[in-house]
């Protein structure tokens, strides 16, 4: 029973953001910079959830566990970068913050390569290791909870003209927090009995769905289209 809510609630995920997609896209030229990479990411998302639909239903060979870490670094990068175009902050510092997300990437490949199996073995959900996504999660839990602190500092100036970057802003810190004790649960359940991790997976769903509503929800703001030369950090 709880497979076929998982089921119905990424089929509606994946519906919903590919038909937001392609609005989007349309007018992409339109968006600031940072809206820009995150409707790169959402391309991202389209296409690895529906290649991960066909190996479900059989279409092609095979799980689908491999596009996990194929949708991990991307998923980072797009949007590591995506935050540099909102930060304001002097030439040095976005200097250091681009450094440290180029050590945090390389970090999370060198993670994956010293603890995933071999895939030429095959890919199995008892070899899921989930630490340098562990990583991701607190990186873009750490850019969201800077980029709330640097704002209080002029709370009036983002609650009334930058709307689209509270839903963003709020929704990547609901998920990315969320899905980090999600995952830190599921690493533990996974050694012990993988049928019991349906119940994270659900709630993963459901924190996932709320994620890409919010972030349509941010593409949909007037204040998403400024000009590409304003800066809302």
């Amino acid at each position: 029973m709880l497979y076929n809510v998982i089921e119905i609630i990424t089929l509606l995920d994946l519906g919903l953001i590919w038909i937001a997609f392609v609005f989007a896209l349309l007018s992409l030229k339109t968006y600031h910079p940072c809206f820009q990479y995150l409707l790169w990411y959402m391309g991202c998302v389209v296409i690895i959830e529906s290649i991960a639909k066909m190996h479900i239903y059989e279409w092609l060979p095979g799980n689908n566990l491999y596009l996990f870490y194929v949708y991990m670094p991307l998923e980072f990068v797009l949007l590591s970068i995506m935050y540099l175009k909102m930060f304001k902050r002097p030439h040095q510092k976005q200097n250091k913050l681009k450094g440290l997300i180029i050590f945090a990437f390389a970090l999370i490949l060198i993670l994956y390569f010293l603890f995933t199996e071999n895939p030429s073995q095959g890919w199995h959900h008892e070899s899921f290791e989930p630490i340098s996504k562990l990583i991701v999660n607190g990186c873009m839990v750490g850019f969201s909870l800077a980029f709330f602190l640097q704002n209080l500092r002029e709370p009036s100036r983002y609650l009334n003209h930058f709307k689209s970057l509270f839903y963003l802003n709020s929704g990547i810190l609901l998920y990315f927090a969320g899905t980090f004790i999600i995952y830190v649960f599921m690493e533990k359940m996974v050694a012990v009995d993988v049928e019991e991790t349906v119940y994270l997976w659900l709630l993963n769903s459901l924190l996932i769905f709320a994620f890409h509503v919010i972030c349509i929800a941010a593409l949909w703001q007037m204040d998403s289209r400024l000009t590409k030369t304003l800066r809302f950090g």
